[in-house]
């Protein structure tokens, strides 16, 4: 198992340079950069979970920080559809040797964003 110490390596790959100002573009281009690295390297299960947790961020970046009730139904998709890439690409990196700490990290924040119960966690 790899050491909670690459969280740093996962914040610097996860999230486009601009942060949460960044554009939709910005964030494709990394998804495209880090599917690359998958296709490179497919048996890394840390290229999967940077995707993975890529998506998560990506996802809160579409729901944004306002009150559920002030989400739009386009946010909402959204972010439900980004969740569930990052859910795929975790049980992807699950199937791998490699194994990763971060990979717990990282389906708690999917558990959080999809609200589930104590028994689904």
């Amino acid at each position: 198992m790899k050491s909670p110490k690459t969280q740093p390596i996962y914040d610097a790959v996860s999230t486009p340079r601009a942060g949460e100002e960044s554009s939709e573009a910005a964030w494709e281009a990394l998804l495209g950069s880090l599917k690359k690295w998958t296709s490179a390297c497919p048996q890394s299960a840390t290229a999967r979970i940077a995707i993975a947790d890529t998506y998560v961020n990506y996802a809160w970046h579409a729901r944004g920080i306002g009150y559920a009730d002030t989400v739009s139904n386009h946010s909402w998709n959204a972010f439900e559809d980004r969740l569930a890439s990052a859910k795929s690409a975790l049980v992807e990196a699950s199937k791998l040797k490699e194994k990763s700490l971060y990979w717990y990290q990282v389906m708690f924040n999917i558990a959080l964003g999809e609200g589930w119960d104590k028994a689904q966690a």
